[in-house]
């Protein structure tokens, strides 16, 4: 801390006074709570994004169109649902916000659906595409096909063997056992261990 000339104040010039004049028995009083403003919030935008989602398209596509962010949508959506159908001011306009986005979105769903219903009868491959980058947030990207197989291509070989206690076991049913390996079955017989 310094005076306004730059020379440094010594502990001994500090003053402190008490910032409320305060009666005995009197609280400070807390500072007001700031009411949080969402600038982007305006009638206009909410109404941009009720009539992309209603058209069947995803919340990414509805905040490039309003140059907001996907997560401040999702904010919006999330405090609204967390509002009672009861609240006022701020927080009302969020509910109603968040149930009109439920009943756009359901209508958007159903468009979607009956869009790629009518691609599916025409060209099955369109219909695919359209699920699959379009409306990749509903439906995620369509996967290719997958075919698991073994050493060149060949079958899968399982080489598990279970572990066997064959002390208990008479000649005869080890003398099978050792047919059965001979013969290259992987599978042991349960009837020809209890013989």
């Amino acid at each position: 801390m310094s005076k306004p000339n730059g020379k440094p104040v010594s502990p001994d010039e500090i003053i402190l006074q008490p910032k409320y004049d305060l009666e005995p028995g009197e609280v400070v009083p807390l500072p007001k709570k700031r009411e949080r403003s969402y600038p982007k919030f305006t009638e206009e935008n909410r109404r941009e994004i009720l009539l992309i989602t209603k058209a069947g398209l995803s919340i990414e596509t509805a905040a490039g169109t309003c140059r907001i962010s996907p997560d401040t949508i999702e904010k919006w959506l999330y405090l609204g649902e967390s509002a009672s159908d009861e609240a006022t001011g701020i927080d009302g306009e969020f509910r109603t916000f968040y149930l009109d986005f439920l009943e756009a979105g359901s209508k958007g769903i159903l468009g979607m659906r009956s869009l790629l219903q009518d691609w599916a009868t025409r060209d099955a491959n369109m219909a695919k595409w359209l699920a699959g980058t379009v409306y990749s947030r509903e439906f995620g990207k369509a996967p290719g096909r997958m075919e698991v197989t073994g050493k060149d291509g060949g079958p899968i070989q399982h080489t598990h063997q279970p572990k066997i206690d064959y002390s208990k076991y008479s000649d005869e049913q080890l003398d099978n056992l050792i047919a059965l390996e001979k013969k290259g079955s992987d599978v042991v017989d349960a009837e020809i261990l209890e013989d």
